[in-house]
């Protein structure tokens, strides 16, 4: 009895320590998860101090708007450039717009902008159009423009709206027709056009004075009035160099700003001496066909010559190469270039003899001053070099594989009797069976090259068709009310898209672009 009374008085103790063991356990382990909480925070808040710290470099933005003075019911654009070359990273945010202001779209681009160390860079072009309704000054709060952690804001927009009878005319200049190239030391003659003019002001006049080119002499003829409007007519005789250029100028004619886009021209050597012509006797009893021969002369003189340098190409190919290269020349002959030009790029990227074309091709451009051009991507019957190559290399092998199969076969016929060889040829065709199937479920797969092929069709690197154009003048905006930004020569390669009416966005290697006539563009 005394035994047991002893072990319920120590029972207390045993419980007294486990629980103060307990106690002691769980308060270290408290400190310990506080210790941990209070230094992953601090952690933490030094790496959102250094966070905080990064700096970013300012974000380089421009802001435009054409046309400068907008007018009530007529289009209106404001672009905002951004140097970054990359648009889906580029965020704009606009303000509250007025209500007299009525957005029509807002489009993203790239533009080659000249940057601050004179090189061309790549920049980012948000265009916002709007159509005016009523006469009223503008104020139009700073957009916002974001890259990533990035943010800048640009000026401030204020500009007056004018009704429809207060200016009812924007006067815009365009060289017409510009000539492939000026003779050296020959007069040449090159016209601009000043269209929507108000009769009632006085016509601008010498605005050229001063600024004739280095290597050319330039002679500015007064306006003539025409049913579009007036026609400068400007002499140039050029007196050496491989271009005349008349570089873009802005100046001021009574109440508007006038720019004069920019032009260059190629400048041909010298026409034959008359010792040269006195070398080929000319007959002085012409045959009288209707032709002059003077005029005969002269057209020759003025002529490009076709090139003359020939490859050779392998000789099932001949006569599909003579047929192409005298398709082009009878084009280039009669001052068709731009469409000799796509008859030559057709061959290029779709004749077997294609490869053979481009050094020909790369003269005839050069010929005519162009450089911004890239090759085509040869697809002989419609298929691409790839798939080509492949098909190729397949029914080589094919036709290997069974030839081989077939000297095998006539050796083992030799050492089996009849009732093996059967047995064995029964084999033989049904593995010979699997393998033209096989063959020919892989030549189903590749041929097609759209979305049912293994090798998607492309049909260049950039997005839309290659092109070329004839001679023509390029705007900002799809309306000939929009201000001219340049000029494409005879034969420019292209890349064309976004088509709009009767017009098409267009745009070179080099990063040249604006919006062309369809009228102008060679598709083939």
């Amino acid at each position: 009895m005394e035994k047991q009374g002893v072990g319920r008085r120590k029972r207390p103790q045993w419980t007294r320590l486990l629980k103060k063991v307990t106690v002691t356990f769980f308060s270290h382990l408290l400190k310990m998860v506080t210790v941990t909480f209070l230094a992953v925070f601090a952690i933490a808040g030094l790496w959102a101090d250094e966070e905080e710290t990064v700096e970013y470099e300012p974000i380089e933005v421009r802001l435009e708007t054409n046309p400068a003075n907008p007018t009530v019911n007529n289009p209106w654009s404001v672009f905002i450039l951004v140097n970054h070359p990359r648009p889906d990273e580029v965020s704009v945010d606009s303000p509250d717009f007025p209500s007299s202001l009525a957005l029509e779209r807002i489009r993203t681009d790239t533009r080659t902008i000249l940057g601050a160390n004179s090189q061309s860079e790549r920049w980012t072009r948000v265009e916002f159009l709007f159509i005016p309704r009523r006469a009223e000054a503008l104020r139009l709060e700073p957009f916002e423009v974001r890259i990533q952690e990035r943010l800048a804001l640009t000026d401030v927009i204020s500009v007056r709206v004018q009704g429809e009878s207060s200016n009812r005319y924007e006067p815009r200049f365009r060289w017409l027709s510009p000539p492939v190239g000026l003779r050296l030391g020959e007069t040449g003659e090159i016209t601009l056009e000043l269209t929507n003019w108000d009769p009632a002001r006085r016509i601008p006049e010498d605005f050229f004075s001063g600024r004739a080119p280095l290597n050319a002499i330039l002679e500015e003829n007064p306006p003539v009035r025409t049913d579009a409007g007036y026609r400068y007519t400007i002499l140039l005789i050029p007196l050496g160099g491989a271009n005349v250029k008349l570089d873009a100028f802005a100046f001021l004619s009574d109440t508007y700003t006038l720019s004069v886009p920019e032009i260059s021209l190629r400048v041909l050597p010298a026409p034959q001496t008359a010792a040269t012509v006195a070398a080929f006797p000319i007959d002085e009893n012409p045959p009288d066909d209707g032709l002059n021969p003077d005029n005969i002369t002269m057209e020759f003189v003025a002529a490009l010559p076709f090139p003359q340098e020939r490859e050779e190409v392998f000789f099932p190919w001949n006569g599909e190469y003579r047929k192409i290269i005298a398709a082009v020349e009878a084009l280039w002959e009669q001052n068709r270039r731009a469409d000799a030009l796509a008859e030559i790029r057709k061959g290029e990227r779709d004749s077997p003899v294609g490869p053979s074309l481009v050094a020909l091709r790369a003269e005839m451009e050069e010929a005519l001053g162009l450089s911004a051009t890239e090759n085509e991507r040869w697809r002989p019957f419609g298929i691409s070099l790839f798939s080509f190559v492949l098909v190729c290399v397949v029914l080589i092998f094919a036709g290997a594989f069974l030839a081989a199969l077939r000297l095998h076969r006539r050796e083992k016929n030799r050492f089996h009797d009849d009732g093996d060889k059967t047995v064995t040829s029964k084999r033989r065709y049904g593995f010979i069976l699997v393998m033209v199937c096989a063959i020919f479920l892989g030549l189903v797969f590749i041929l097609p090259e759209g979305n049912l092929g293994i090798f998607p069709a492309s049909s260049s690197v950039r997005s839309g068709r290659i092109a070329v154009l004839r001679t023509t003048q390029s705007y900002r905006v799809p309306d000939y009310k929009g201000a001219v930004n340049g000029w494409f020569s005879e034969g420019q390669a292209v890349t064309v898209g976004d088509f709009r009416g009767e017009w098409c966005f267009a745009e070179t290697l080099d990063g040249r672009s604006g919006w062309v006539e369809r009228a102008s563009v060679i598709s083939y």
